[in-house]
């Protein structure tokens, strides 16, 4: 996808997350021309972050996975539509502890890793 291209979706659902996982996936609506191909938010973060994220024409795999700074997966994002657009999930992290993740993106051979920071106030 060339920079300032831009994906208008309608309304769907995703059939990807069961009732109580903490996950909701959408597709977003009225993307900035200057989006990327992944952005977190809010960052430092408390209970939830929302992972937005870019899929590419002709894609056979999508993965989003969350690590901690020892590289451990505190938790894998189960990314269901493949089609082209871009899209955002909300993840909640209150079962986390303070600290430093990764969001890592991978795409047809595509890496994007982006650091978050998880800092509620007790």
């Amino acid at each position: 996808m060339q920079l300032g291209t831009t994906f208008i979706a309608g309304p769907a659902t995703f059939p990807c997350c069961t009732a109580g996982s903490g996950i909701v996936v959408q597709p977003i609506d009225n993307i900035s021309s200057r989006a990327t191909v992944l952005r977190v938010i809010p960052n430092p973060f408390g209970d939830y972050i929302q992972v937005n994220y870019q899929i590419d024409e002709g894609v056979d795999n999508v993965n989003l996975t969350m690590t901690d700074i020892s590289g451990k997966i505190v938790k894998n994002i189960p990314i269901n539509s493949k089609d082209k657009g871009e899209y955002q999930v909300e993840v909640k992290t209150n079962d986390l502890s303070n600290g430093v993740y990764f969001i890592q993106y991978q795409s047809n051979g595509k890496t994007v890793t982006q650091k978050i920071i998880k800092a509620n106030k007790n």
